[in-house]
């Protein structure tokens, strides 16, 4: 016990230190410019320290109190050449504190960890800048990361190898309808590999179909018979469009879709602009009965 508290008194000493020779600079220390940092050849890097306390155990079979200080560092190189990059990215995550009762596992452990490593081409596209293409491994932000996301919160970071074929592009927008359905209509769940049985049967049926630079959804079911459109390309442009087809359809819906995907559709500015007039009347009313 005295060891785990000199070990974490000089984990948090070393923190202020780093803190306080940080706060004798106008402007944060940054690698790149230590560097003398070129738009050809990027080097960035990042770190993160957290310490974490449970009095109570919630998981079954666990006893008393547990603590962990854990710690995450990421290295990543860039490469710019014209409309192509070449990127590599090392994760190193850690833990300390934890006994043999802590709960490890590799959402919280894994040192030393190529997280990215991958070549990217810039293309030309007609009405829009440009398309990515990225074959390797990498992270990715889908959306509005409700699905698919580079972990933030978590001590380890999600990755994706090699470059997504059309079998598995159909099995995401699977994923992404799924959510959606379940979230703003009623609980659904994917077609079995072994198929519906002779009782069971389709309720719901999304296709997607692209017309030059247009991305089309419709969706047809119990309760809903709809359509949407999205300028984006791959699973962004599905999503977006499958979100149109909802909003158009579930009128009763649409202030929660926007609340949840209000940064993916222009539709809800109106949703907006109508909650923020009906607040100042509220709060006009409020002042006028004080008065």
């Amino acid at each position: 016990m005295v060891y785990r508290l000199i070990k974490l008194s000089t984990i948090i000493l070393v923190l202020l230190l780093a803190t306080d020779l940080r706060a004798q600079s106008d402007n944060p220390w940054r690698l790149s410019n230590a560097l003398k940092r070129s738009d050809t050849f990027v080097l960035t890097g990042t770190h993160r320290s957290r310490y974490e306390a449970l009095d109570g155990q919630f998981r079954a079979g666990g006893i008393g109190k547990d603590d962990i200080f854990v710690t995450r560092t990421t290295l990543k190189a860039q490469l710019n050449v014209n409309r192509s990059q070449v990127v590599i990215e090392l994760m190193d995550s850690r833990q300390h504190l934890a006994d043999g009762g802590s709960p490890l596992n590799s959402t919280i452990v894994n040192p030393l960890e190529l997280l990215q490593a991958y070549i990217a081409f810039k293309i030309p596209n007609t009405g829009r800048d440009v398309i990515q293409f990225k074959l390797g491994r990498h992270t990715m932000d889908l959306g509005s990361r409700r699905l698919v996301a580079r972990n933030l919160y978590r001590n380890t970071i999600n990755n994706f190898t090699k470059s997504m074929d059309k079998k598995e592009r159909n099995k995401l927008y699977t994923n992404i309808s799924v959510s959606i359905i379940s979230q703003y209509v009623r609980k659904v769940s994917r077609i079995p590999l072994s198929g519906l049985k002779s009782t069971e049967k389709c309720i719901y049926e999304v296709s997607i179909e692209k017309q030059r630079d247009t991305i089309f959804s419709t969706i047809s079911g119990e309760g809903l018979n709809s359509y949407g459109n999205s300028k984006l390309d791959g699973p962004d442009g599905f999503q977006q469009s499958l979100l149109k087809a909802f909003y158009r359809s579930l009128r009763d819906k649409r202030e929660m879709i926007c609340d949840d995907y209000g940064r993916m559709l222009d539709e809800c500015q109106s949703v907006f602009e109508k909650k923020t007039t009906t607040k100042k009347i509220i709060s006009s009313k409020n002042y006028s009965s004080r008065i």
